[in-house]
């Protein structure tokens, strides 16, 4: 209660309220008349005496269309407020008030200064006229400061109540501006921030070609070399991983190369690889003495699958694959590739090594299965791993964004050495 009583007094001592104003000179005019505080009615308007209320809220009325036509609005309440005071009633000093107040408000800046003219006009007029009439310097004098009183001060009023609008509509801009600016700052920081990681990437990805394409392009070199050797040529348990290595060196030299590009280019789909090329790949992993084989029910050539999850099923199948090599060389490796609802399900199965063997002391990173999961969980989709006998892998990479599979920590416990 308290707090709507300080909100209604906040706009009425504003003035640009139209309802709480217009119901305030109701009120108070109305009171006048009650108290029987009103002035002799003009002669001409004698017989309107009584009819002072409907012209009081007609005039009042004029106030709701100030904002869409300020000039003709204090025109109408002033024509209202010489009627009211011809009438006998002072709620006619209120509507002058708010014909002047509304101008000086709401209107233009050529009307508000011709407003001023003639007002100053009208109160020289007036204050010469009584003096003319009383010969009383004092009576002109009072005349003046009624005038100022009725016109002058709703002028300065509503001069202040306009200036702190302006002020307000001027601090906002400045507010949206500064906001603006800062907004702009934030981005040109993002800008530079993205253009010196593209700048050090670029840097990091050279310093790696330049180091690793010296040593890449001696074991193609050498591989070369020794596959030329006629000891070698006839040998093919010899020549087979040989070329295997020459390959795949050579392949790795290109990759890196094209990835240099990429970060030139600023373009990632130079190093895109697709559902095609599996083939190959195990083929490559079997001519180095891998015993692989591939269950696929899924056409490669022809599957219609996101080139991004095309690239990402490679590397998955090649990450196994290495894997497999690294952990389990000796055993067979079963790879499974089917669709399911919308999905694309990779299975890995392979017997667990019960024996250390010689040849299985290669160590790699120990990130292979986490980059396999960590690329999973990157589209959405599902990683398991596992075995008692047999080690398994199981990842699902969702086709279409409805038929996502949240991601769920793998049941079953995964094996440290497959880690």
């Amino acid at each position: 209660m308290r707090r709507n009583l300080a909100t209604l007094l906040r706009r009425l001592g504003r003035g640009d309220q139209e309802p709480q104003t217009a119901g305030m000179y109701v009120v108070l005019t109305v009171v006048l008349h009650l108290s029987q505080l009103v002035n002799p009615p003009w002669p001409m308007f004698q017989p309107l005496a009584g009819w002072w209320f409907p012209v009081l809220l007609l005039g009042v009325a004029a106030m709701f269309t100030r904002r869409k036509a300020p000039t003709l609005s204090a025109l109408w309440m002033t024509l209202f407020a010489l009627l009211l005071l011809g009438q006998g009633s002072i709620g006619g000093y209120f509507l002058l008030f708010e014909a002047v107040f509304s101008i000086y408000l709401l209107a233009s800046e050529p009307v508000r200064r011709w407003t001023l003219i003639i007002l100053c006009v009208l109160t020289l007029l007036t204050a010469g006229y009584v003096w003319s009439l009383t010969s009383s310097a004092s009576e002109a004098v009072l005349v003046v400061f009624v005038a100022g009183f009725i016109l002058f001060t709703p002028m300065l009023w509503a001069q202040n109540v306009r200036t702190a609008q302006e002020l307000a509509e001027s601090e906002s801009a400045r507010a949206t501006a500064v906001g603006a600016a800062a907004a702009n700052r934030e981005e040109l920081l993002v800008a530079e921030h993205r253009a010196q990681s593209v700048e050090e990437r670029t840097a990091l990805a050279r310093e790696m070609h330049d180091v690793l394409s010296a040593r890449l392009s001696s074991i193609a070199l050498l591989s070369a070399a020794l596959l030329e050797r006629d000891s070698v040529a006839t040998q093919e348990n010899l020549r087979i991983p040989l070329d295997s290595i020459r390959s795949e060196s050579v392949a790795g030299l290109e990759e890196m190369t094209a990835m240099v590009r990429m970060l030139h280019a600023g373009k990632s789909s130079i190093l895109r690889a697709d559902l095609s090329g599996l083939t190959e790949l195990i083929q490559s992993f079997q001519a180095a003495g891998q015993h692989i084989s591939l269950e696929s029910a899924i056409n490669f050539g022809a599957a219609q699958v996101p080139e991004a999850i095309q690239t990402a099923i490679y590397r998955t199948v090649r990450e196994l694959l290495v894997n497999h090599a690294k952990h389990a060389p000796g055993t067979p490796l079963t790879l499974e590739l089917f669709h399911r609802a919308q999905v694309l399900v990779i299975r890995a199965q392979n017997p667990l090594l019960t024996t250390a063997l010689p040849h299985t002391s290669i160590t790699g990173a120990g990130s292979g299965l986490q980059n396999i999961r960590a690329r999973t969980q990157m589209f959405d989709g599902y990683f398991a791993c596992g075995g008692d006998t047999e080690f398994w892998v199981r990842c699902e990479f969702p086709i279409k964004a409805n038929a996502v599979k949240p991601p769920t920590e793998p049941t079953a416990q995964e094996v440290d050495g497959h880690l």
